[in-house]
């Protein structure tokens, strides 16, 4: 298909893309406009050397005879105008669709039996036998394509061919994919496959610029082969035509590992519902400029006119495709732990990916900088320092240099990962060989001598486990200023330990005061919850609702936020499948203790036998109480083997203690740092420590310590101790402690009603603040109430475990952090109680329930009264402050300033007030719990209880009981506080829970809460030590 330029013309092609005609009778709408598409790219004729008419798929409805006579007639008629418009006539190419396969074809109930076959193996491995059987159901349309088809094609298969057409001297390929060969009458995204094995030769790199062409973009691939098939085809084209979706489209996207592509999508040409719905692309392609300009046009009745202004975009070079070993991309790929997903058959690392954040070390800064790791991705092509990146173990830092791995193949650059554990010597012959060692295992011999032979500024070093070499350290210097000279640039993993290592030794480490120093953090609830959603995204079997990852969401955050598990991204994987695994039960009545007792079995599971399970859980829980009888984290090896000794004579047991010790180290339950062991992770320590006080209820020692961490709840080791007793155990004396410990708290306050007892801050408004809801930002209203609420409850811990003590100078500030130490106490103590009756609510008789439901209301009610009557006691402290958080307000009239100050403290207020009450409910709220709460509160009618009750049944999805919220709301129509908090509890479960457009007008309407394209709440969260005066 070639032919001599237009002489004095510059190398110009104008790619007209038609697509999805859908011909299906001779009324059809769209044969009478020839003339008009024609006419429409008239403007851009005069400026092409070449013309090609591409048809990207679903050129018929059914893939009928008939059709394509319709077709075959449209498409001469069209090509024959463009010539007497151009002096010339144009290419025509085109590739079928799904509507061009004829299911009623003699041959397709065979095609449908191989393809059930098929859907068994992997797509790539698709044998040539089997795709000729399967494109016989497009018999008509490759008849149809003879008789329009200009030129001739390479056919490298009975779904590829590729045309070149020479432009003004340059050579254009066009590869022209049928990616509908393996279509079912009724196809859903993901689930096409592509032989790509047979097909590696169309990877041709020559030609100045390649094409394809297929009707289905990439993302209807199977999702186990989609990144594969969207290599591949960057690997043989830099711009790609596509149609199916109805919808014009173009611009240019990254592809993982090959770089730039540029798409362009075309419109529906005929729809058949609706005649006048059609479109299509014309693409000018300047070879000389090096770019190309798309214009879309649509009918409007009597025409086809330009949609909008052309989009321009620069040509993109050709994928700079390097090819990795097998193995080592299955390293990279991997996710680095044997977690599971029962909606998928293998989890990749990039399925899951979420970039940490990192905190900047700078003694220059008073507050230190914390950046997304994506920002090292970003930067990864410019010439910016290196990094040294600190993080514990299990943080993720070999998965960051994994992700880094692959988008550094994506910018083109060469990546070579290097273990600290490999550098044995510190010579620059032995680095030499280490580097070209890397480089040969990381890539295939193709590709290999192009990384080896690379300019500096061209590769990227990931060097993991710096900390782990084994050469001296007085040469750390040197390797680096080795490696400065290979590389533009380097990023290296160190353990937080090496700090020390840095300040005490005297070697020489010049060399990394040039990088830049960064520490790892734990994830927070916002990357979190982007690491649930993509785990609950990834079912390819059925969408998943978004309340299920937002209920998960819930439950790890609680279980994280304890600071018992390190909120890194692998233990929030490990806690999302213990949550897939009791997906059939309700979640919310799962205590919490049964997801750490999750991680620590699966740890064991491979390495023990199961009826030696009982008996090394037995072994941790006497070893952590011996920790805490010795008051210490980590004890010697002689200590430990004097441990070991006097369990085997207290259990009558023989046990080889280096074998119990290595398998106990291999599990991860225990650490070994120096000449010192204890356990890895607090949450395994306080785990035990529960099982072992569960085990020894009857001893007297036991007993004591029991009553003390109930006395000091607030104490975060105390918490946490009681919270695995109470997973441990279902004894009265648990529940007696635990009742105690709420009882005893402001036993002389009595419980907040909302009624009389807040008129002080009924007066303060006229009446409730307007909420507006903003549809456009829901999520945002989802992190800022995660916000709000994280920073609340961190107000009270830091209260109660000293976070808030510096610069403390007269008895009320220390006053005032006591009673946040009372507070922070009660709650916790409510928080465990609540556990332990939903975890054993099937046990517990009604009576003793109702004691039990008494003791959290009552409770919860008496801390909100303490903390409302301590705002209230300083409101001209409070005035001050928040006066000067308004200074904006634009009136100067000084009621109207008072009066916004008022407004503001009530919001703030009400927006504690409604924290308590939703920990309250949420301490009880279960399904399995209602009618014990509907009885407690029906006997106990007050405002605060039916809160208490509107927000319990809140907390978990589904629909909201509008007859008890109208009547709520009638009851609290008169009082401002109670009603603001009431529209709290409506708002944030709206916010929180998908709810239907119906459902939540009913409530809006009800509450008076406004629907609004503005977000007027605007509340910033008050630290507690402002509770006092100075």
């Amino acid at each position: 298909m070639s032919g001599d330029s237009a002489p004095g013309t510059a190398a110009r092609v104008l790619l007209i893309q038609i697509s999805d005609i859908h011909f299906f009778e001779p009324t059809d709408a769209v044969l009478k406009r020839t003339a008009e598409i024609a006419a429409a790219v008239q403007p851009l004729l005069p400026l092409a050397t070449r013309v090609v008419l591409i048809v990207t798929g679903d050129i018929a409805q059914s893939g009928k005879s008939t059709e394509y006579d319709l077709a075959t007639s449209f498409i001469h008629s069209i090509a024959a105008d463009i010539e007497s418009r151009h002096g010339r006539p144009p290419e025509v190419i085109t590739v079928p669709g799904n509507h061009d396969a004829d299911f009623e074809s003699p041959r397709a109930r065979i095609r449908t039996h191989v393809l059930n076959t098929l859907k068994s193996g992997h797509a790539s491995n698709i044998e040539l036998t089997d795709v000729e059987e399967c494109v016989s159901v497009f018999d008509a349309y490759e008849d149809f394509a003879k008789k329009v088809e200009t030129g001739s094609a390479i056919k490298h298969s009975p779904i590829w061919r590729t045309f070149e057409i020479d432009v003004g001297g340059k050579s254009l390929h066009v590869h022209c994919v049928n990616n509908a060969w393996s279509c079912e009458l009724r196809t859903a995204p993901g689930s096409l496959g592509f032989p790509t094995k047979l097909h590696q030769q169309c990877a041709d790199p020559t030609g100045a610029l390649r094409i394809l062409l297929m009707h289905h973009p990439a993302h209807w691939i199977s999702s186990h082969q989609y990144r594969e098939f969207r290599r591949f085809t960057r690997e043989c084209a830099e711009i790609c035509f596509t149609g199916h979706e109805h919808e014009s489209n173009a611009g240019a996207n990254r592809d993982s590992e090959t770089g730039l592509t540029a798409y362009v999508e075309g419109a529906v040409l005929q729809d058949r519902h609706n005649s006048n719905v059609s479109g299509f692309n014309a693409s000018l392609i300047d070879f000389e400029a090096n770019n190309i300009e798309t214009t879309e046009f649509a009918w409007n009745g009597t025409a086809y006119l330009a949609t909008r202004q052309p989009l321009t975009l620069s040509l993109p070079n050709k994928a700079n495709v390097v090819n990795l070993n097998p193995e080592w991309q299955g390293f990279i790929s991997d996710l680095g732990s044997n977690v599971s997903h029962q909606g998928r058959e293998h989890v990749d690392l990039a399925d899951l990916y979420v970039y940490p954040e990192l905190e900047q070390q700078d003694d220059s800064e008073e507050n230190p900088l914390i950046v997304s790791s994506k920002e090292l991705s970003k930067e990864l092509a410019s010439p910016t320092a290196s990094t040294l990146v600190k993080g514990e173990q299990s943080s993720g830092k070999t998965a960051l240099l994994k992700r880094l791995y692959a988008d550094a193949l994506e910018r083109e650059l060469y990546p070579v990962y290097i273990n600290g554990r490999s550098m044995k010597s510190s010579s620059d012959r032995d680095l030499k060989r280490l580097l070209e060692r890397s480089i040969n295992d990381q890539y295939a011999p193709d590709s290999a001598s192009k990384v080896l032979q690379a300019k500096p500024e061209q590769r990227i070093l990931l060097l993991d486990n710096l900390d782990r070499c084994e050469f001296p350290d007085r040469y750390m210097s040197d390797v680096l200023k080795f490696f400065d000279r290979q590389f533009l640039k380097t990023i290296a993993t160190v353990d937080p330990a090496f700090d020390l290592k840095e300040a005490l030794l005297t070697a020489d480490f010049s060399s990394l005061r040039s990088f830049v120093q960064m520490h790892l953090l734990e994830f927070g609830f916002k990357l979190r919850f982007q690491l649930v959603s993509k785990w609950f995204g990834l079912d390819d079997r059925a969408k998943r609702s978004e309340q299920e990852a937002q209920h998960a969401d819930k439950i790890i955050s609680r279980v994280v936020g304890r600071g018992l598990v390190p909120s890194f991204p692998i233990y929030v994987l490990i806690l999302l499948q213990s949550i897939e695994v009791g997906r059939a039960g309700e979640l919310e009545n799962s205590a919490l203790g049964h997801y750490y007792e999750y991680m620590i079995l699966q740890a064991l599971e491979s390495r023990v036998r199961q009826e030696r399970v009982h008996e090394i859980l037995n072994y941790c829980s006497q070893f952590a109480w011996f920790l805490h009888s010795v008051k210490k984290e980590k004890v010697s090896d002689k200590e430990l083997r004097s441990f070991h000794a006097a369990f085997e004579t207290k259990f009558d047991l023989e046990l080889k203690f280096e074998d119990r010790k290595r398998m106990l180290l291999d599990a991860d339950l225990f650490i070994e740092l120096g000449d010192e062991v204890g356990f890895r992770y607090p949450y395994s320590y306080f785990f035990f420590l529960g099982r072992y006080l569960a085990k020894n209820l009857q001893n007297e020692e036991t007993l004591g310590f029991i009553k003390r961490c109930c006395q000091n709840l607030h104490v975060r080791e105390n918490g946490n101790a009681m919270l695995f007793l109470a997973h441990h155990s279902n004894d009265q004396f648990v529940f007696d402690a635990l009742r105690e410990a709420v009882d005893s708290r402001f036993a002389e306050t009595a419980p907040l009603q909302f009624q009389q007892d807040t008129e002080a801050l009924d007066k303060m408004v006229d009446k409730a603040p307007v909420l507006v809801f903003n549809e456009a930002h829901t999520q945002v209203g989802r992190e800022k109430a995660q916000v709000e609420d994280h920073d609340i409850e961190q107000t009270f811990d830091d209260a109660a475990n000293g976070g808030l003590e510096s610069g403390i100078a007269s008895d009320e500030q220390r006053q005032a952090l006591q009673l946040l130490a009372e507070v922070n106490g009660l709650i916790k103590g409510i928080e465990l109680l609540g556990m332990a009756m939903k975890a054993n609510f099937g046990t517990i008789d009604t009576d003793a329930k109702q004691k039990l439901i008494d003791s959290l209301f009552k409770g919860g009610l008496r801390g909100l009264r303490v903390f409302v009557e301590a705002f209230s006691e300083v409101p001209d402290h409070i005035i001050a402050e928040l006066g000067a958080a308004i200074q904006e307000l634009s009136s100067t009239n000084t009621i109207d300033r008072e009066r916004a100050v008022k407004v503001r403290i009530f919001q703030v207020i009400g927006r504690f007030s409604f924290w308590f009450i939703r920990r309250i409910g949420s301490a009880v709220g279960s399904k399995s719990m209602a009618p014990a709460i509907k009885r407690y509160v029906d006997i106990n009618d007050t405002i605060a209880n039916q809160l208490v009750a509107m927000s319990s049944s809140l907390e978990t999805p589904g629909r909201i009981p509008f007859d008890e919220l109208q009547a709520l709301n009638s009851r609290v129509s008169k009082q401002a506080f109670a009603q603001s908090v009431l529209r709290y509890i409506v708002f944030t479960r709206i916010h929180m829970y998908k709810t239907s457009e119906a459902e939540k007008q009913q409530v809006f309407q009800e509450l008076e809460i406004q629907i609004s394209t503005q977000h007027v709440i605007d509340y910033k969260t008050r630290k507690a030590k402002r509770l006092t005066k100075t």
